[in-house]
């Protein structure tokens, strides 16, 4: 009597587990990308440690920055076999399908620049740049919780650096 409420139990924790463990399309992409090709990848994840030790050597302006950001991932790669363009518009694709928003996106010759982001009404949860340029390609990926209105505050604040007594009135907003 006992068992469809084990089996019905433990299938909803099997499907929780596999949902939780999937990776983001950026981190698979990395990891794949540096597999294949060891020698021309430089693939270098930051966590939350480095950050917050890293944010006791930056000038006071740049510390807002650092407070908010979670975990960078950096893929570089130096050759044109490492990505080519179909694997990279792939990994666009798959970005916009899981939500997703293009902030920026570039194209003019064999240069591909995206910024994608992906959050929910007032947060940021992921910043997403993509470079793909022929035989260099670079991705960073920042795992963020910045609300869009502490993004304007350090916006505003970069901005004003080396104008002490101007104030942007309209700084950009997400």
């Amino acid at each position: 009597m006992h068992s469809p409420k084990i089996l019905v139990t433990l299938l909803a924790i099997l499907w929780a587990g596999m949902a939780l463990g999937q990776s983001s399309p950026v981190k698979k992409f990395m990891r794949e990308t540096k597999r294949a090709d060891r020698k021309n990848v430089t693939k270098i994840g930051v966590g939350k440690l480095p950050i917050t030790i890293a944010k006791w050597f930056v000038d006071d302006e740049l510390k807002p920055l650092f407070k908010h950001i979670k975990k960078v991932r950096l893929l570089n790669t130096e050759s044109a076999e490492a990505i080519d363009g179909d694997r990279f518009d792939q990994l666009l694709t798959d970005l916009d399908r899981i939500g997703y928003d293009q902030m920026i996106y570039v194209r003019e010759s064999n240069t591909k620049v995206a910024l994608r982001m992906l959050g929910d009404e007032n947060r940021i949860r992921y910043l997403t740049a993509l470079v793909y340029e022929g035989d260099q390609q670079t991705i960073i990926e920042i795992k963020t919780k910045v609300s869009l209105d502490q993004l304007s505050e350090i916006i505003n604040r970069f901005s004003t650096l080396n104008k002490p007594n101007e104030k942007v009135d309209n700084p950009p907003r997400v």
